[in-house]
């Protein structure tokens, strides 16, 4: 009897977990399979395997898993801004945030919270201003309140969707908390885009300097988990702080102009040419635009 009862539960593991990869898999068909998207289900398929087979699941293995996968489909992912932030988050996560726990254990969910933007953050950081020339000061803080309500806003939606196949009315009432959600994800953005100094224009970071950003990212992680081979929790560590600090400054440090500098700012249908001399002379030329609003408030000036 305990041995058909126990066939019984491994019998509907099986089948839950069937389920839910395929769940997952048509999840991805609804997104076209993106790159965020991709790397999540290949990992989290990994993660049901390894419960079902009562192995261990490794973030880093799947992590690589997917990204090969990705890359056997299209090699030149590697080079596109959607490849190198997804995947830079969840190695940083899976990287930093084990030294940063080391240091000063996180004793709850905010701290906790914390540190997992901060790991995404500083794994992403090379990337993001490479593509988008600009520092956000106050991403972190953002984050922080935006992802907690991540999995509210999905399952909420899901219900709304399934629901409102059986009931139009029923699905049109979940999804307005989904609404909600999004609208306060909204205000929480505008509010953060509005502080002073949100945003920082570092422009873009040659190559030799991400390299040495990388160079001493890795060598905090390498010597944090040495020393806490060594030490345990030891608080003796914390001074490797500095290295992450020294490489965020070499990389946002603005590199001195050389000569004359030329900008051609991004104004909708219209021109706006900035230039400044290495004397600090500036000149703007045009700064019109047929369909942008109070363009000089919102484009030119930021």
């Amino acid at each position: 009897a305990v041995y058909i009862f126990l066939r019984k539960i491994r019998l509907g593991l099986y089948a839950s977990t069937v389920l839910s990869m395929a769940f997952i898999y048509c999840y991805g068909v609804l997104t076209n399979f993106s790159v965020s998207t991709n790397r999540a289900v290949v990992m989290y398929s990994v993660m049901l395997a390894a419960n079902l087979l009562g192995k261990t699941f490794d973030l880093l293995s799947a992590l690589s898993l997917s990204a090969f996968i990705i890359l056997i489909q299209n090699p030149m992912q590697i080079f596109h801004a959607g490849f190198l932030l997804s995947f830079g988050a969840v190695l940083g996560i899976s990287l930093i945030f084990p030294c940063l726990n080391r240091m000063y254990e996180a004793k709850n969910s905010f701290i906790n919270g914390i540190y997992v933007s901060v790991s995404a953050q500083i794994f992403t950081l090379p990337a993001v201003l490479y593509f988008f020339f600009q520092l956000p000061v106050y991403s972190v803080f953002v984050n922080i309140i935006v992802v907690p309500l991540t999995t509210l806003l999905i399952l909420t939606s899901l219900a709304a969707g399934i629901l409102g196949i059986i009931s139009l009315p029923s699905g049109r009432f979940l999804a307005g908390g989904a609404k909600y959600i999004l609208g306060f994800y909204e205000i929480v953005c505008r509010l953060g885009n509005s502080l002073p100094g949100s945003l920082i224009n570092v422009g873009r970071p040659d190559m030799i300097r991400i390299i040495i950003y990388f160079i001493l990212v890795f060598i905090f992680i390498g010597l944090n988990g040495k020393s806490g081979k060594q030490t345990g929790k030891q608080t003796g560590k914390k001074r490797y702080l500095i290295i992450l600090a020294v490489a965020v400054g070499i990389l946002v440090f603005p590199k001195p102009g050389k000569g004359l500098a030329v900008a051609f700012l991004d104004v909708g249908q219209g021109d706006a040419i900035f230039m400044e001399t290495r004397k600090g002379t500036t000149f703007l030329i045009d700064g019109g635009s047929m369909d942008v609003g109070n363009v000089g408030i919102y484009r030119i000036r930021p």
